[in-house]
């Protein structure tokens, strides 16, 4: 990967998307996406605050024609596309015997079609040039399940399953695909967790819950050249307490 990389981040509004941008903000400029405009533009505006080259966008990523054409503009804007990090995520605690077809439509919505149109998207652009990374979020759920989550632990599973199966396709092309798989991440997403909830989180090997930014070493590793040689891999960020 040059001296500068371009890249697509979405879900980078908040959370470990956020924190993922502003690390990759220093090898090239970011694409902030989020369904949350005013989001995205405030992560772009903080990037740009502490130095780094950033722009915001609106983006659903179920939403195809919307997916294509922020792709086709940030390729405009930038001048191609190098990484792509499918960050987008959607959460639901929902017993099985209550989830509805909608809730179901929509975990497989953002997960897996959405890594599917944003993929298939920044792909031409990579190939043209003979380099990409492509890095897709599942999660330890994949493996581990839990309750009032099938419909989640699906999805993420389902995400595994494309990356892996992807990456024999387009390797040749010089592009890589992994993912990762955070466990309990201190985040806007778990919620307003209790102190309690929080310890029980925390009590992992490595004695703490996870912090964005060990994600988004994790993922900036994954796209270095350094990680030339890894692709169809899932690398689980968690303290050790699934293994």
């Amino acid at each position: 990967m040059g001296s500068q990389s371009i890249s697509i981040i979405t879900g980078a509004g908040s959370g470990i998307n956020k924190e993922i941008a502003r690390q990759l903000a220093a090898d090239g400029p970011v694409a902030i996406c989020d369904l949350n405009a005013e989001a995205a533009q405030a992560t772009a505006q903080l990037i740009k605050d502490e130095g780094g080259i950033a722009e915001g966008w609106a983006m659903d990523v179920a939403d195809r024609q919307r997916v294509q054409t922020v792709v086709s503009e940030v390729a405009d804007r930038f001048g191609g596309v190098d990484v792509l990090i499918n960050g987008a995520g959607y959460g639901q605690f929902k017993s099985f015997l209550e989830l509805e077809e909608a809730d179901w439509d929509r975990m497989f919505d953002v997960h897996v079609k959405g890594t599917f149109n944003c993929t298939q998207a920044v792909i031409p652009f990579m190939r043209d040039k003979g380099f990409g990374r492509i890095v897709c979020f599942s999660s330890v759920g994949a493996f581990s399940g839990s309750p009032s989550h099938s419909h989640y632990a699906a999805a993420k599973a389902a995400v595994i399953g494309f990356s892996k199966a992807l990456c024999k396709e387009i390797g040749p092309w010089g592009i890589t695909i992994n993912c990762v798989a955070p466990g309990a991440i201190e985040t806007p997403f778990l919620g307003d967790i209790s102190a309690e909830a929080l310890e029980r989180y925390s009590d992992t090997p490595v004695g703490r819950i996870g912090q964005p930014a060990d994600v988004a070493h994790t993922v900036r590793f994954l796209i270095s050249p350094d990680a030339g040689y890894i692709t169809g891999w899932v690398v689980s960020v968690n303290g050790g307490i699934y293994t």
